[in-house]
Formats: structure tokens, C-alpha cells, sequence
């Protein structure tokens, strides 16, 4: 495998599987005109049309080889007025992140995760209001303490990734906090 692609987490999004109804209708009623994505990797999730009131897109990223503006997401994302985030963080386990000796200890020192996801999560939503994240289902399990702002989860049977099987979800927040019962999951376009 790729050793950059490791190393930054980098599963670019080919396919627009994750652009199901209840996604799309997230995104347009954000009433948001800016896409903002502070993981744009290969900018495939900003290339979404303007059907949803998006006219201008935005993206940072860590890697200075791509087209954007290089910032560390990690450790800081700047607010956008009137945007909607719509990424797909990298992933990487602490201990995998350990085991193929990463340098990547510096995300995980003050933090009480186990995932870069997890702290991508939180930089995101300190910095906006709408957040659209393609991220792994195991978060439905996990105990992230900001879960109740998720709006809705969208969990994917086909897989828009070429480069890894991860089994995933569309996680949609706002930022409203919500019994988790009252938070809607769907599989695919279907509400369950």
C-alpha cells in the first residue's frame, strides 16, 4: 500500500453512493451556499452540483501536492460563514497509527480517542453548524461524546471507496443535541 495514503489516511471518495435522498436533503435544507471541506483530498465530494444552493465550494488540506489550501484539520479548522462541511476524514487507529510507526502522536496526545475520525469530528464541529462526514460505522457503537448532534446516519451497503472495505455510514449533524433515539438511521434510502 501506498505509504502517503497510510500515513495521512487518505481513502479518496469515487463514487457518489453516499449522495442518497435523505443526504441531499440534509444538504439543501442547511440552506448552506458553501461546500467547505477541511479533508478535500482529491475535492470528489465538492464536486456536488449547485441543485442543492451550493454556488462556491472550499477545501483545505494537510497534503501540499493537492490543488487546496494547505491547513492541518486536525488541529484547527476555521469557521465559514453561511457552510456546510461535506468531507471524508481520514482514519486511523491509535494503535495502528503506532504499529506502522506513524508519526501521528501529536493528534492523539490530549485526546481522549482512539481514531483521528474522532478528533476530525470534533475540529468539525467546533467550526460549523452543518456537518456532512462519510465516516465507519462503528461509530453507531462507539461512545463519542458528541453524538447527539447527529441528525441522521445513512449506513451504505455498497461502498464508495476503491481502497478500502471499511464498512461505512453518511453521518449528518447539526447542532442540535437529541436523544439518541429521536436520531434517524437509515440503510441506504430506507428509514428504519
Amino acid at each position: 500500500a501506498d505509504i502517503k495514503k497510510i500515513k495521512l489516511g487518505q481513502f479518496f471518495t469515487y463514487k457518489d453512493y453516499w449522495l442518497m435522498p435523505q443526504v441531499k436533503a440534509f444538504i439543501k435544507d442547511s440552506n448552506c451556499p458553501v461546500a467547505y471541506d477541511p479533508f478535500a483530498g482529491a475535492g470528489n465530494l465538492l464536486s456536488i452540483s449547485d441543485q442543492y444552493g451550493i454556488n462556491k465550494i472550499y477545501g483545505l488540506d494537510i497534503d501540499k501536492k493537492l490543488k487546496w489550501t494547505i491547513n492541518d484539520s486536525l488541529l484547527n479548522i476555521p469557521t465559514i460563514d453561511n457552510a456546510i462541511i461535506i468531507t471524508n476524514p481520514p482514519y486511523i487507529a491509535k494503535n495502528s497509527a503506532t504499529r506502522k510507526n506513524l508519526d501521528l502522536i501529536k493528534y492523539f496526545q490530549n485526546s481522549e480517542y482512539d481514531d483521528i475520525y474522532f478528533i476530525a469530528l470534533d475540529q468539525m464541529l467546533k467550526a460549523q453548524k452543518y456537518v456532512l462526514a462519510i465516516i465507519p460505522e462503528t461509530f453507531l457503537n462507539s461512545s463519542y461524546k458528541n453524538k447527539k448532534l447527529l441528525y441522521s446516519a445513512t449506513i451504505l451497503e455498497k461502498n464508495p471507496f476503491n481502497d478500502t472495505e471499511v464498512p461505512i455510514i453518511v453521518a449528518c449533524f447539526d447542532d442540535e443535541k437529541k436523544d439518541l433515539k429521536d436520531i434517524k438511521i437509515y440503510k441506504n434510502v430506507w428509514n428504519r
